[in-house]
């Protein structure tokens, strides 16, 4: 395992969708540490509507965690390139601030 900090947390994220389950995903992670021994992991069923939205699932619950747990700094592995595209993207633009509005407001 490489990365650019000798103390840091991994986290890795997956999700798993098939249409036919009735729009359930299942979602798994596992943080480990700089060394990559095995600290904590976590898997579960999500409501969800299709493979991005489950991927989008199971890192939020993984980020939730590293805060809850104080697992920082962290680096975060997934493997949806669009998932990493976005917030790449986000990055790039500076970080802008994201927020929730109702259907009606936006």
């Amino acid at each position: 395992m490489e990365s650019s900090s000798s103390n840091h947390f991994m986290l890795n994220t997956g999700g798993a969708f098939k249409t036919a389950s009735c729009a359930l995903g299942g979602i798994g992670g596992v943080f480990r540490n700089h060394d990559g021994d095995w600290i904590l992991g976590f898997s579960g069923l999500v409501a969800t509507a299709d493979a991005l939205s489950t991927e989008l699932h199971a890192l939020l619950k993984g980020l939730q965690l590293a805060l809850d747990r104080h697992l920082l700094p962290l680096e975060i592995n997934v493997d949806a390139q669009l998932l990493v595209d976005l917030l790449c993207l986000l990055r790039r633009l500076g970080d802008p601030t994201v927020r929730h509005v109702y259907r009606e407001q936006n």
